[in-house]
């Protein structure tokens, strides 16, 4: 073979070899990148069940507080209706009143 040819031959040989062996570091990095998007997107459904069930639970919890505090208006409201004694007026509502408020 004719020594030019050769060299020739060699020199794609060698560029060969280094495409060879960036490909093997792509697919080695490509790999790796599959991974951490695995992990990733594991993570991130684990984080959105999480937010799933807090937000479900904090939806609960305002609805138990609503009706808490339905429940203590009224027994706020029967107290002040049942802190006033009947028949204090003395059958003169409208001067009890004028007494009372001033």
């Amino acid at each position: 073979m004719h020594p030019r040819r050769a060299r020739k031959i060699e020199a794609l040989e060698q560029k060969i070899d280094a495409m060879i062996m960036d490909l093997a570091l792509l697919r080695d990095d490509h790999r790796h990148s599959v991974k951490q998007v695995t992990a990733s997107e594991r993570k991130l459904s684990e984080t959105t069940s999480v937010v799933t069930e807090a937000s479900n639970r904090l939806n609960d919890v305002e609805q138990r507080l609503k009706v808490l505090e339905a429940r203590v208006e009224d027994a706020e409201n029967r107290a002040r209706r049942n802190s006033i004694p009947e028949k204090i007026e003395k059958n003169d509502m409208v001067g009890y009143l004028e007494t009372s408020i001033v």
